[in-house]
């Protein structure tokens, strides 16, 4: 009877993560376009994925692509399916994830416990909702991670060990945190050796091995397996995603996730240093530098938020676990008591909408948000052509819809395109008007399209300065995307048409 009211009371975090990760897509921004094209491009045969071959600015600039994986099986969902699955692909994904590390958490905790910590932890790990190849690494992780915290509680023996060097070997073609798979066995590794068990010391060195070299059977080869350490360089541009808890709060202090996540970092300091004052560090090594690392990752990039979340739920509710099997008996029956009031402050949060569990209404359900892709249907059954000028958020979503008839002046893959792209071309052109007349000129451009919410500092004034230009005339804007045409002869028909007035437009402050 208890376990048949466990599982029944396990249903509701996640029916909570599944509706938080039911988001329709905003494909203007979103990745999601360039990765279909991704594994478009490669079901077709072609091998053009180790260069910049979507750009017309940077063709052959070397990349590597190193979610080309992740991108056949979008292609070929989308394909069979639509963008709703896509969504519904992400939602399991994210569920099964969860799940491994709940598993992993009831080897470390209590039912309670486990429960109390994985409800707690899901804001975090919904900070990064997207449909996006990152969500394949959740579930890789979890599953790792669980299958070593079985191995070394339950002494099962290696067997069940050798599918980690299979899922490595997946993992590396999907998406780059795959060293994250690595990370864990050194960790293992590490605390085996810390206490002399030489037998399990030898199972975590044979797995390291076999996974190490299955981390190089990628089409990139010992490339894809050094990019996670070469990718978070200098770009000459800033990326919202790699910058710091610190930073993004002050830029956005209404966003609670950031305060969220400080306050359960703060929660597993607290718990280690208890637990470091009463007990050995060596026993506590594992969660200890897993929880280091990730929470170093966290506070240093933004990105790092989901995946803090995921392995707060083994290692805070470990902690907690080993205190109240510590505390004295009459403290123990206070502390048992403590999970009442934090439910009911989740289920009024709930109930009220709180955006730290409950997403926005308008954007809660599956496939595209409405209106995506309004912009892309002018554009082609007005018969525009490049080559287009647009901005980094954007690139995705003109990929997906113009290439390979066209390709884009710029993308949301930074790394894809050298420092001096950035420095000195694509931000001088929105910030110095003579800089765009010459490289307007250079690269011949006949069609502004813009995502124009872009924050950065000089895009809106970019924006209103070409809408008062007299060689380009607005023809196109909606809630997301403007489309301006350059005055020459053949745009002349469109211009007359479709011509919006510069009144509409202006800059808020």
């Amino acid at each position: 009877m208890m376990k048949k009211y466990r599982n029944l009371l396990l249903i509701i975090p996640f029916v909570i993560t599944a509706f938080l990760f039911a988001q329709k897509i905003q494909f203007t921004t979103s990745d999601i376009g360039r990765h279909i094209k991704n594994g478009e491009t490669v079901l077709k045969g072609s091998n053009n994925l180790a260069t910049n071959f979507y750009s017309y600015t940077e063709p052959q600039y070397p990349t590597v692509t190193h979610h080309w994986g992740a991108g056949v099986i979008y292609y070929l969902i989308w394909k069979l399916a639509g963008f709703k699955a896509l969504t519904w692909l992400n939602i399991i994904v994210m569920l099964l994830a969860l799940w491994f590390f709940f598993l992993s958490s009831r080897y470390e905790a209590s039912f309670g416990t486990a429960f109390l910590f994985t409800l707690l932890c899901l804001p975090l790990v919904a900070y990064r909702a997207e449909v996006r190849p990152e969500t394949f690494s959740y579930l890789f992780f979890g599953l790792e991670w669980y299958l070593w915290i079985r191995f070394y509680h339950q002494k099962t023996g290696m067997k069940p060990l050798y599918v980690i060097p299979v899922i490595q070997a997946f993992w590396v073609n999907i998406h780059i945190f795959f060293i994250f798979g690595l990370f864990l066995i050194g960790v293992y590794a590490l605390y085996f050796v810390i206490r002399k068990e030489k037998k399990l010391f030898r199972a975590a060195v044979i797995i390291l091995f076999l996974s190490v070299a299955a981390s190089f059977i990628s089409p990139y080869g010992y490339k894809a397996f050094l990019e996670p350490f070469r990718i978070f360089r200098e770009y000459g541009y800033m990326i919202a995603e790699n910058q710091s808890i610190l930073f993004m709060q002050k830029r956005f202090p209404a966003t609670g996730t950031y305060t969220y996540f400080e306050i359960l970092f703060g929660t597993g300091v607290v718990t280690f240093i208890w637990l470091a004052i009463r007990k050995q560090w060596m026993d506590l090594l594992p969660r200890l530098l897993i929880f280091i690392v990730f929470a170093a990752f966290a506070w240093k990039m933004v990105r790092g938020i989901a995946v803090f979340g995921l392995i707060g739920i083994p290692v805070l509710s470990g902690n907690v676990q080993d205190i109240l099997l510590q505390v004295k008996k009459p403290v123990m029956k206070i502390m048992r008591w403590i999970p009442v009031p934090v439910y009911l402050v989740i289920l009024l949060l709930i109930l009220t909408a709180n955006p730290l569990f409950v997403p926005k209404k308008q954007l809660t359900g599956t496939g595209l948000y409405e209106g995506s892709n309004a912009s892309a249907a002018f554009y082609r059954n007005n018969h525009l052509h490049g080559p287009v000028f647009n901005n980094y958020d954007i690139g995705s979503y003109l990929i997906f819809h113009l290439f390979p008839a066209e390709r884009v002046f710029t993308d949301n893959r930074p790394e894809a395109y050298p420092v001096s792209f950035f420095k000195d071309i694509y931000v001088p052109m929105q910030e110095d008007d003579s800089i765009w007349v010459s490289m307007s000129r250079r690269y011949n451009i006949n069609v502004i399209w813009f995502y124009r919410l872009d924050n950065t500092p000089w895009a809106q004034p970019f924006l209103i300065r070409r809408i008062h230009d007299p060689l380009w005339a607005p023809v196109y804007v909606d809630a997301f995307t403007l489309i301006l045409l350059k005055r020459v002869a053949e745009n002349q028909s469109l211009i007359s048409r479709y011509e919006l007035p510069q009144s509409m437009f202006f800059v808020t402050h």
